[in-house]
């Protein structure tokens, strides 16, 4: 029994060391699967990263043609850089600033052994696709921009299309300005600072259709931005070119530097020259101070927006600002808004508006006007280049209500007797708070105090008959001539707006000649629209009324409110609860 029980035994052991070789066996199987899958997925992503660099080199052969003149199309780069660029051109060297403490640009010597390795790998058969992930992987793995001492924050936009469809490779916004990219054509290009092209190591940044690429961009951006100064920085691993376009008068003027080698005679690489290169992308004040290649300023209007929010698009542009929808990092439901000027002509306008928003805020009638002035939560205390209020607001697409009617009668109401003249009530700048629906009139940049004399810019649709009058008198300096500020202007716009909103033909109308192109025509077009209404028997009395209280208001108010009844709610009887409102203003 004991010779046959051995004998089972190890007729089990053998059997069950041959299952364990057919499970090594079947995993080795599953090993090799797996090293074929990945084996594949590497084929699968050298042939996509081969199909990316073909498709780049294609489109570069697109954009630079060879050099004969018979190849070139009139729109190439080339030959926009010859006839666009050249005649407007200034070529300088290149000497690089003197940077105190530039080595603690690298922070440990780590960060100097990866840029020195960076720039050894960069050979002349290295991909231009490669360079370009390397580059700004070097820039993100050691946080060279988007740290608090930076002047820079950096996007990779090699594949976003905000210049007229084109896409530039790296884009440099000034730090603290964080964009949604889901959403990033308008504000992108509102806002970029700096663009780099990068290029394969076999190009030559040198010639004109590189060139001509580089300052197409930098024209683009200068046209968009109403700024004065815009830059870029073409590279291809062994040397730079630095390029600045700015507006001069009528013709904008053109400068590049001579190339700026990176390398030193036997190829290695020029330590000094690499840190100077960070030094200008990192924005350190002490290279702004000794440039003198972009001048005393190296970056022109530096901007510290607002770091704890996001940028999410562009809401819209007047003649002195932009506008963008904000979001806060922490809490993405919680909506204001970034206004921006355009440039410094208008910084008294923002420090107006600034001030005048305030004093409303702090006035006897704060409560009141929390429901219908927005609140200013942070602006540029130095320079009023830009203003941030707490909330997003919406255009009114329809007839007003009569409870937004009688809403903004008292906003005029109130502000009168704050001696506010807003000058500029319009469609426009007559909104919807989008939670509460409650009206609001925004942009107090040309609003003054009665009494005083304050140029105007802007709209003149909707202005008093008296100034359209002088207008047509005095045109010549659109805008520049509006110093009216007597106790019933606003008053007038506040009823053209209402004719605005009245009928869809009115709204038509009054689109249609802000249209006009010669500013005479459309001044004679405005008096003619507004005479008719005038005479036009449903509001013939109401303007009427406006007239007898030019200086006496306050006479006036309870008529005014009656009219507005009679038009606007079918005439109910007071004791309707809209008319109580309506007592209720004039109590205030």
């Amino acid at each position: 029994m004991t010779d046959s029980n051995d004998k089972e035994l190890e007729k089990i052991r053998l059997l069950l060391q041959l299952e364990d070789k057919k499970v090594q066996l079947e995993d080795k199987k599953v090993q090799l699967e797996d090293k074929k899958v990945q084996l594949e997925d590497k084929k699968v992503q050298q042939l996509q990263l081969q199909l990316q660099i073909e498709e780049k080199k294609l489109e570069r052969a697109r954009l630079h043609p060879p050099s004969s003149s018979a190849s070139l199309s009139a729109t190439s780069y080339a030959d926009y850089y010859r006839f666009s660029i050249l005649p407007y051109l200034t070529t300088c060297d290149f000497q690089y600033p003197i940077v105190k403490d530039i080595d603690k640009l690298y922070g440990d010597k780590k960060f100097k052994r990866r840029l020195i390795g960076f720039l050894r790998n960069v050979t002349e058969s290295k991909p231009e696709l490669e360079v370009q992930y390397d580059f700004q992987t070097l820039l993100i793995r050691n946080e060279l921009c988007n740290t608090p001492d930076s002047l820079f924050s950096f996007f990779d936009t090699h594949s976003i299309y905000y210049l007229n469809r084109k896409a530039v490779d790296i884009s440099f916004f000034f730090n603290g300005t964080n964009l949604n990219r889901s959403s990033f054509d308008d504000a992108y290009l509102e806002l970029v600072v700096l663009v780099c092209e990068f290029k394969a190591p076999d190009v030559n940044i040198g010639v004109e259709g590189d060139l001509g690429q580089m300052f197409k961009y930098l024209n683009v951006i200068l046209s968009e931005q109403y700024r004065t100064h815009v830059y870029g920085l073409v590279c291809n691993g062994d040397s730079i070119v630095y390029t600045k376009a700015e507006k001069y008068f009528r013709e904008p003027k053109y400068y590049k530097t001579n190339k700026i080698s990176l390398r030193r005679p036997d190829k290695s690489v020029d330590d000094e020259a690499v840190k100077q290169l960070i030094c200008l992308l990192k924005g350190y004040d002490d290279v702004e101070k000794n440039m003198s290649f972009y001048g005393t300023s190296f970056y022109y209007n530096r901007q510290s927006l607002l770091p704890r929010h996001l940028i999410e698009r562009r809401l819209g542009r007047g003649l002195t600002s932009r506008t963008f929808l904000l979001s806060d990092n922490n809490d993405t439901r919680c909506k204001s808004v970034l206004k921006l000027r355009y440039g410094q002509d208008f910084k008294s306008v923002f420090q107006n508006e600034v001030n005048l928003v305030l004093r409303l805020h702090s006035s006897s009638s704060s409560k009141f006007f929390e429901s219908c002035l927005l609140k200013i939560i942070e602006y540029d205390k130095i320079d009023y280049r830009f203003i941030c209020f707490d909330k997003q607001l919406i255009e009114i697409k329809e007839q007003l209500t009569y409870k937004q009617i009688l809403s903004l009668f008292q906003i005029v109401i109130e502000l009168n007797k704050q001696r506010i003249v807003h000058r500029d009530i319009r469609p426009n700048n007559i909104l919807l708070c989008i939670q509460t629906k409650d009206l609001y009139l925004v942009d107090f940049g040309f609003a003054c105090e009665m009494g005083s004399y304050v140029s105007f810019a802007g709209t003149v649709c909707y202005a008093p008959a008296h100034m359209l009058l002088n207008l047509r008198h005095r045109f010549g300096h659109y805008g520049s001539l509006f110093q009216y500020n007597d106790e019933n202007y606003d008053l007038e716009s506040f009823v053209k707006v209402l004719v605005f909103y009245d009928n869809v033909e009115n709204r038509e109308k009054l689109q249609k000649l802000d249209t006009i192109s010669r500013q005479d025509d459309k001044i004679e077009a405005y008096i003619s629209f507004w005479d008719k209404i005038r005479s036009n028997e449903k509001f013939q009395k109401l303007f009427d009324l406006v007239q007898l209280a030019a200086h006496h208001l306050t006479m006036y108010e309870q008529n005014i409110a009656n009219e507005l009844n009679t038009l606007f709610n079918n005439g109910q009887s007071a004791s309707s609860s809209n008319v109580q409102t309506a007592g209720k203003i004039l109590k205030n």
